[in-house]
């Protein structure tokens, strides 16, 4: 049985950069979850949003309202629709990108790992099961 895997305080900022891309240093996408992100995001299991993130005097650099995403862990998650064909979000061999994740994980056995963000390996049928277009793994 796969272990339930608490995570707490999950803050994604999720830069993704095309290499043409590199040098204006401009996100495709941030998620920072204190306001309605402008590509949905779809709760899947226990997802609660609107709970205090990182902020100061800790962390100087967020605002004071900072807030963040908890996921109880047991397959809890967010989602959206892959925007298509030729998308910010697809990447040929060769291309670079950047992704950032805060996360403040409470409970992470030995060997064990926490799928932070990435795209592909859905389980969906028609599609093979290592599809693994790109991820973020704590």
């Amino acid at each position: 049985m796969f272990s339930l895997i608490r995570i707490g305080l999950v803050f994604f900022l999720l830069h993704v950069f095309y290499s043409s891309l590199m040098a204006q240093s401009s996100p495709v996408v941030r998620w920072d979850f204190h306001s309605e992100e402008t590509l949905p995001l779809r709760s899947r299991g226990g997802v609660h949003r609107d709970v205090p993130g990182p902020r100061p005097p800790e962390y100087p650099d967020f605002e004071p309202s900072n807030t963040a995403v908890k996921l109880d862990g047991d397959g809890a998650y967010l989602e959206f629709d892959d925007p298509g064909n030729a998308s910010e979000f697809d990447f040929s061999n060769g291309d670079s990108i950047t992704l950032e994740a805060w996360v403040q994980c409470d409970d992470l056995r030995k060997n064990e790992f926490v799928y932070l963000v990435g795209k592909g390996r859905t389980g969906r049928p028609g599609f093979e099961s290592d599809n693994q277009n790109w991820a973020l793994r704590l």
